[in-house]
């Protein structure tokens, strides 16, 4: 019986301003398996979220954090399947909205 290992592998991306957006250069090939956030400084009065996207377009849809709602945690509630998969020297970013907003990022990745 052949068998297949698929290490999990766990980017964490740290994303500090409003509309600012914190990339990663992958070493090795992965797929984007799940994707959540949490809000490490809230502010600003407005929505904030976290969208995660590869070199040619988003992974996730936005990933809502509340409003002024400090230690909210969400999950993308879904990943596209046409993008989910990364090369080796890809990019992968986080970008945040949400004025005065920060959060902290983990992508759930696999060997492939």
């Amino acid at each position: 019986m052949a068998v297949s290992a698929h290490n999990p592998l766990l980017i964490t991306i740290d994303v500090t301003q409003a509309g600012g957006a914190v990339s990663a250069t992958l070493t090795r090939a992965l797929r984007v398996a799940d994707t959540t956030a949490y809000c490490t400084v809230a502010a600003g009065g407005i929505l904030a979220g976290v969208t995660v996207s590869g070199p040619s377009a988003a992974i996730t849809n936005l990933i809502a954090l509340g409003t002024n709602t400090l230690g909210a945690v969400g999950r993308a509630a879904s990943i596209d399947s046409d993008y989910s998969d990364l090369m080796a020297g890809d990019i992968v970013q986080a970008t945040q909205s949400g004025t005065g907003t920060s959060s902290r990022v983990t992508i759930s990745c696999l060997n492939y």
